[in-house]
């Protein structure tokens, strides 16, 4: 895997890019390229500095079979020349898919709740910790509520828990049930939207598919907010249930205008030609993480230029020894 980072002030004067083995971590090479040396913008030297880092990897004997990177389109024919496949980070598509999905529907602001128990939606359930969390499913039903394997469950599988034991306000096995959600489409959705997004991408990674079947998975949360629930078979059920289930209560009907216009904005982040990328759920956060650890270095290097290397190297020799 492979990420970039840079100064995101104007004057940035370097732009550095690590490559990292996907199973082991272990890093294989760190590349910097300086701005008073190329004469280009910092944000435009990330394409050229993979491509170097990347030749100077194969020219010394290493096989590179596929590049797992942040969604960037000059990248794509680069890699197609030196004949690597290119997969894109998922954590990195869904907050673009969010973004887009916020700024292009013009969403409101979401009700914020103050309790557990006045949440709908999973973004409001996010807002809490486990601890919270915990505390109002004992008030509501009885101690010892969750099993030991619920409450060691990570945060985002321990919300799908709550929610399918609390029941969202609003849904019809709620007593305050409602015929639609009063709130309609709001900023939270954007998030839940992105959390359908990298959940079926890594159900199709344990299946066998094509990316048609992970474009329909995907889609499938359109006609979900729609309480049409016809999709939600042979092993889609899991998508449906962390996202509220059949008991939630609908945003939209099918004939709303506000259902076109969704499909029209998803499919536009996720067609056909895009999801290819995604197949095999990959993502870039260890060495974003290994980038943050040696930025300072390379932002402060005109500052000690002889002991850059030598800095770098040391990081690079200690992260690879606890991987």
């Amino acid at each position: 895997m492979v990420d970039g980072r840079y100064d995101s002030a104007r004057d940035a004067q370097h732009c550095t890019v690590t490559a990292m083995e996907y199973e082991t971590r272990l890093v294989v090479g760190v590349h910097t390229l300086r701005l008073k040396i190329e004469g280009k913008t910092s944000n435009a030297l990330k394409v050229p500095a993979v491509v170097q880092l990347l030749r100077g990897l194969m020219d010394k004997g290493l096989k590179i079979r596929c590049v797992v990177s942040d969604d960037c389109a000059a990248l794509g024919p680069k890699l197609r020349a030196m004949n690597i496949e290119w997969q894109k980070g998922c954590h990195h598509k869904k907050k673009n898919i969010c973004k887009h999905f916020h700024s292009m529907l013009q969403l409101k602001e979401g009700k914020k709740v103050s309790s557990p128990h006045d949440c709908m939606l999973e973004a409001q359930f996010m807002q809490f910790t486990k601890k919270r969390l915990k505390e109002a499913l004992e008030q509501r039903f009885r101690p010892e509520v969750l099993t030991p394997a619920e409450e060691r469950m990570k945060k985002s599988d321990f919300v799908a828990v709550v929610m399918r034991k609390m029941y969202p306000y609003g849904s019809r096995l709620n007593a305050r049930a409602l015929e639609t959600d009063p709130h309609g489409l709001t900023e939270y959705h954007a998030h839940e939207v992105g959390m359908w997004f990298l959940r079926a991408c890594q159900l199709f990674r344990e299946e066998v598919g094509d990316a048609d079947s992970l474009h329909r998975d995907i889609m499938l949360v359109v006609d979900h907010w729609a309480s049409d629930h016809s999709g939600c078979v042979d092993g889609r059920e899991v998508l449906c249930e962390k996202a509220g289930g059949r008991a939630r209560l609908p945003l939209y009907s099918r004939t709303d205008t506000v259902y076109e216009l969704i499909v029209r904005v998803l499919d536009k982040q996720c067609r056909t030609n895009i999801t290819p990328y995604y197949v095999e759920f990959w993502h870039t956060s260890a060495v974003k993480t290994f980038q943050g650890t040696i930025i300072i270095y390379a932002k402060k290097s005109v500052h000690f230029e002889k002991s850059f290397c030598t800095r770098l190297s040391i990081a690079v020799i200690r992260w690879n020894s606890h991987c």
